[in-house]
């Protein structure tokens, strides 16, 4: 009687699992040339999860950043001079938190479908969503940037996110 060993049942199946991968890729590229605008949609979901998925990563930073400066703050052990520097980093990150939630909101109401803006010590960088930047519209995000804050022009930086 013929006897099929372990081993030899797990080759089988990777080459057939092997074997049906390929059968759906082949599938997948098939239609994909057949329908060239799906590349085109897959390209604007992938911009659209970028902005989403940042702005999700942000605030959860942010949360961990709050809840760690507030444990410092209302830890009995701390001495006053570290409670007042965690007292000022927090409003710092809530001030920073605001005037960014602002800046994304003028900016989508100027037009663009989505903005994420972000401060460093010396620049703020804005990156935006939208088919074609042109001046005029760099000139209105620096003009929403420079009205709102204390950066010149030179001190932002605009990204261009298709």
């Amino acid at each position: 009687m013929f006897k099929i060993s372990r081993k030899a049942m797990v080759v089988a199946a990777m080459v057939v699992l092997l074997l049906v991968t390929g059968l759906l890729n082949w599938k997948y590229l098939a239609q994909n040339n057949e329908n060239p605008s799906a590349d085109k949609n897959e390209q604007e979901v992938e911009t659209s999860n970028f902005f989403t998925t940042y702005k999700s990563e942000r605030l959860s930073n942010r949360e961990e950043e709050l809840t760690y400066l507030e444990s410092v703050i209302t830890n009995a052990n701390t001495d006053a001079q570290t409670i007042n520097e965690a007292q000022q980093m927090k409003m710092e990150i809530v001030a920073n938190m605001e005037l960014e939630s602002t800046l994304e909101g003028l900016l989508v109401a100027k037009g663009f479908e989505d903005a994420i803006v972000t401060f460093g010590t010396t620049s703020v960088n804005i990156v935006v969503k939208d088919a074609e930047l042109t001046q005029t519209k760099v000139a209105q995000i620096l003009d929403i940037v420079t009205t709102e804050t204390q950066y010149t022009a030179g001190e932002v930086k605009v990204i261009q996110a298709e």
